[in-house]
């Protein structure tokens, strides 16, 4: 009888018992669900920045070819291929598949405009007709960037403030220099 009395004494009450196990497990629970769920925003958050800098790499690279492409034809032994060639394979490894696919649409568009260029085969109207698909080709990877970072606004209509080829300001004749007017 002297057993049965000290099991008495050990056993604790369901009533306690049950919500301090539950208790103890959502607290396990909480916290491992916590951890994983913000472990997932971090990284969410770690590829965006990732992405949201290869764009930019991408941008500037493009811009520092696109100078040399506007320059003499000697500038084009500077351009930095190996620069442009690495940031369009970083964006082909990390951004969505869109993304990547009109970063290489820049990449075709740059290729014809730098091999006419390059050839000696540019009159006005082609060098116009290829840098305007060039132009056409960056807005869209602008605009498929912005949409995949979060949305950014409505989508842009123009990336530059160049007036157009039709813009009378191209055909206006140049005004006289200022200074002393003969007499």
């Amino acid at each position: 009888m002297d057993h049965i009395d000290n099991y008495k004494l050990v056993r604790a009450p369901w009533e306690v018992l049950v919500p301090t196990v539950g208790a103890v497990f959502a607290a396990l629970a909480g916290g491992a669900v916590g951890a994983i769920l913000g472990h997932r925003s971090q990284g969410a958050h770690w590829r965006r920045n990732l992405r949201m800098t290869a764009y930019a790499d991408f941008i500037r690279s493009y811009a520092e070819v696109f100078h040399r492409l506007t320059g003499p034809p000697n500038q084009l032994r500077r351009i930095d291929w190996s620069d442009w060639n690495r940031n369009l394979a970083v964006i082909s490894m990390i951004a969505p598949e869109e993304v990547a696919r009109q970063a290489v649409a820049v990449d075709e568009a740059m290729w014809q405009l730098s091999l006419r260029k390059g050839r000696g085969y540019l009159d006005v109207p082609d060098w116009v007709r290829l840098r305007g698909a060039l132009e056409e080709a960056v807005l869209r990877f602008v605009n498929l960037a912005r949409c995949e970072q979060g949305g950014l606004g409505a989508d842009l209509n123009r990336l530059i403030g160049r007036p157009a080829p039709a813009d009378p300001i191209w055909t206006e004749p140049p005004a006289e220099p200022p200074g002393p007017q003969p007499t």
